[in-house]
């Protein structure tokens, strides 16, 4: 039977820390320019890649999110099983169970910036009232 070759953990923290700085530096530009992000993500990034998954998707009837949202939750729960059925298999269990968080907080975060890219962004916009340039000053009598 041939057996796994054993896991790089460098590469894996590596990996994890790649992640997690793309999300801080693109929170962080985000959330500081909310003009940049109305004008280069919401307004043009945006609606292409809506225009894209609406075509992809509008066939059915149904939210494929919400559909892809319980395949995951099933995943995660199987993956979760097997990784302890294995540690408690392995000579190092709470080795073998590190590595698994390090990979598990790394998927978190690749799902995180899919979510930051596909939508997240839009939380961070200008308010509709400064795009629309409606006057939110106090209420004036007559």
């Amino acid at each position: 039977m041939l057996k796994a070759p054993p896991p790089n953990r460098r590469l894996a923290v590596a990996a994890l820390a790649g992640v997690l700085l793309v999300i801080l530096v693109l929170r962080l530009l985000a959330g500081g320019n909310p003009e940049i992000v109305e004008h280069a993500y919401s307004r043009s990034i945006y609606p292409r890649m809506s225009d894209i998954l609406t075509t992809a998707t509008g066939w059915t009837s149904f939210s494929i999110a919400e559909l892809v949202f319980v395949l995951l939750v099933v995943m995660a729960a199987l993956a979760a099983g097997r990784g302890v059925f294995r540690a408690l298999r392995s000579p190092a269990p709470f080795q073998t169970m590190g590595f698994a968080l390090l990979r598990i907080a790394t998927v978190a975060g690749l799902v995180y910036l899919v979510f930051l890219v596909l939508w997240g962004f839009n939380y961070q916009r200008q308010p509709l009232a400064v795009s629309v340039g409606l006057d939110t000053g106090a209420p004036r009598a007559g």
